[in-house]
């Protein structure tokens, strides 16, 4: 990867860090966190991390959500949505950098995602390409860290109060 995509690539996560599951919006996240570093410490996935302005935001490089909210569970902030909605508003979208769509044939996405929310499906090229169903993407973030050609991205759904 060049300097280049690595530099946008951070720029980008910059816009819009992903914060813990089921989380209020960022005003109020960041409004009502006192940044103790509770949840970072509760994770048993290691996906919490010190974000910029030492906000808690997930990485999911490593790892995936599991929805434990261990990380909830341990804040004393109130900074959450009840857990009865959605964790995440956001879901999986596979770029262009993705290998079958050059010929490569890789299903490592489709064989983490529990929920199937990928599924394969042939493309012109012959090659079976990943789809995404963005209703039943939970958001975990499972697809990321096995992405071997770092093709998927999480893309933040609007949401309208």
């Amino acid at each position: 990867m060049s300097s280049f995509d690595a530099n946008k690539r951070q720029w980008l996560r910059r816009q819009q860090p992903i914060r813990l599951p089921w989380s209020l919006d960022e005003q109020a996240f960041t409004d009502g966190c006192n940044r103790c570093g509770a949840c970072i410490e509760a994770c048993p996935e290691h996906i919490v991390i010190k974000g910029r302005g030492g906000f808690p935001a997930l990485d999911f490089q490593q790892n995936e959500c599991t929805f434990c909210s261990l990380c909830v569970d341990v804040c004393q902030q109130p900074i959450f949505r009840r857990r009865s909605e959605p964790a995440f508003f956001h879901h999986a979208e596979v770029d262009a950098r993705c290998f079958p769509r050059h010929g490569i044939a890789c299903r490592s996405c489709g064989d983490v995602c529990e929920v199937r929310a990928i599924r394969f499906q042939f493309g012109a090229s012959r090659m079976e390409l990943p789809q995404i169903d963005t209703d039943t993407c939970n958001g975990c973030g499972a697809c990321l860290s096995v992405c071997p050609a770092e093709a998927i991205q999480l893309h933040h759904n609007e949401v309208t109060a």
